[in-house]
């Protein structure tokens, strides 16, 4: 658990923030058609510039992995941006895998849908993200 009142906890906060809204877009590109994934992949690819950034100032004990982290991120994003091929309906929009849909059990949420396919070296990678910068502690 992360003690709130430590001088660094804003930061621990704030990197979670670039981090989730990361596998938030995972979770929204898997539906969107190629123009959308698009844009969205450059969002995605915007918040890992900005964790990086960020990093070289509030964690410079790692930024150097976390740079390094971010950079395999942004290559996995490059590659999934290019993938345009045909799908069937409600499977994943980039690989076709089979969605996995579940109730959040967050009333404002509802049901979320993932792929557990092509979005999964993303997801692994900023799990690491989360232990370099504290953010697994929240």
């Amino acid at each position: 658990m992360i003690d709130i009142n430590h001088p660094n906890s804003d930061f621990v906060f704030e990197s979670l923030g670039y981090i989730n809204r990361i596998k938030e877009l995972c979770r929204i590109y898997i539906k969107q058609d190629f123009e959308n994934r698009k844009k969205t992949f450059e969002r995605m690819e915007l918040e890992c510039v900005k964790l990086k950034v960020f990093s070289e100032k509030h964690f410079k004990e790692n930024s150097i992995s976390i740079n390094e982290i971010t950079d395999k991120i942004i290559s996995e994003i490059r590659i999934l941006s290019g993938i345009n091929n045909l799908t069937e309906v409600g499977r994943c929009a980039v690989c076709n895998s089979k969605l996995n849909t579940f109730d959040s059990r967050i009333k404002e949420v509802g049901m979320i849908a993932i792929c557990e396919k092509c979005p999964s070296k993303i997801v692994d990678y900023t799990n690491k993200l989360e232990w370099l910068t504290g953010a697994a502690f929240i």
